[in-house]
């Protein structure tokens, strides 16, 4: 009924990636033994949910937890509890976008469907983006390459747009401590100041655009980086070449 919905719904945790889980939280559930919740968090990896599930383990049952990560469509078959989602077709995407942002036109949001190609984080933000600029042209984005529509409207500023190309060229790229010389390095070659750098790395990390992993930083989803990337390499692949020799570890060049 809509009241235990309303209950569910009061009761869900949702965290972007599994660093942003306050450390005492785990703490606090084990010892309110009266509070159920469902917890779900994304950009997690096995090791990590293998660690999470631990933790949910050990509060008796009163906390359900869901961790979303990239897998394949056999786990389905061969592990428990696993569920591989295929991404949605054209007209859900439409659907849900409607649902979520009406002030959109249709246009805006068929072309938004069509490019994001079922990938439910990129229409969000793409859509986000027409939010912030209604007066994007749809019929003349339309004359110019599709990728670079897409990244276009979804990084409209030049300094945020360089950031995102240089995160793309690694798997992932150190932000922090003794790897911070990887972003540094990569920094340099988009001719970003690293204060720059680091300050819209994590505005990207609030729109949903990069994920964290330790002192690590990586674009995600997979598709934008493949995008992004390859504007990189369609540009400047001459100098690219170049830059992989500066990379400081052999670990961080073998991701390239």
């Amino acid at each position: 009924n809509s009241s235990a919905a309303s209950d569910v719904y009061k009761r869900q945790l949702y965290a972007q990636e599994p660093g942003q889980l306050p450390p005492e939280l785990w703490a606090w559930l084990r010892d309110k033994t009266t509070t159920s919740a469902v917890l779900v968090v994304d950009e997690c990896d096995e090791e990590e949910a293998i660690k999470l599930k631990g933790q949910a383990d050990a509060c008796e049952g009163r906390v359900k937890l869901i961790t979303i990560g990239v897998g394949e469509p056999f786990l389905t078959e061969v592990v428990p509890n696993r569920f591989f989602l295929e991404r949605l077709d054209d007209e859900t995407t439409r659907q849900l976008l409607r649902a979520r942002f009406p002030s959109l036109t249709n246009d805006q949001i068929a072309w938004i469907a069509r490019l994001t190609a079922g990938y439910v984080r990129l229409a969000v933000a793409c859509s986000e983006a027409f939010m912030r600029k209604p007066d994007i042209d749809v019929i003349q984005l339309a004359q110019a390459p599709e990728v670079r529509q897409v990244l276009r409207v979804l990084l409209p500023e030049n300094t945020e747009r360089k950031v995102m190309q240089a995160l793309s060229l690694l798997r992932r790229v150190g932000v922090e401590e003794d790897v911070a010389q990887e972003g540094k390095t990569l920094a340099r070659f988009v001719g970003v100041d690293w204060p720059d750098f680091r300050s819209i790395a994590e505005e990207m990390y609030r729109r949903g655009l990069v994920g964290k992993k330790g002192r690590y930083r990586y674009v995600t989803p997979d598709l934008l980086a493949s995008w992004l990337a390859a504007d990189v390499w369609s540009a400047r692949g001459d100098v690219l070449l170049e830059l992989i020799k500066k990379i400081p570890t052999p670990e961080s060049r073998e991701s390239f």
